[in-house]
């Protein structure tokens, strides 16, 4: 369920969200954990600015594995 308000406690609300979920190699955790610390982000912040820009860019906005594009596996 998406948070709607402040409620009077916490963070105010940043609108509608739906939940993505994913996995990252462990090897990525604490570069992960510090990029996101550089722009004063949470990770779940970080990466969601990842995936919008993804989304905006027409170059890699369709989702399909490029070549130009890393490989995250396990």
């Amino acid at each position: 369920m998406a948070a709607t308000g402040n409620r009077g406690g916490g963070r105010r609300s940043k609108g509608e969200r739906f939940f993505v979920g994913t996995r990252v190699p462990v090897a990525h955790q604490e570069q992960l954990k510090e990029a996101a610390a550089r722009d004063n982000l949470s990770v779940s912040e970080f990466v969601e600015n990842l995936i919008v820009s993804a989304v905006n860019d027409p170059k890699h906005g369709s989702g399909r594995k490029g070549p130009e594009r890393l490989s995250l596996t396990a």
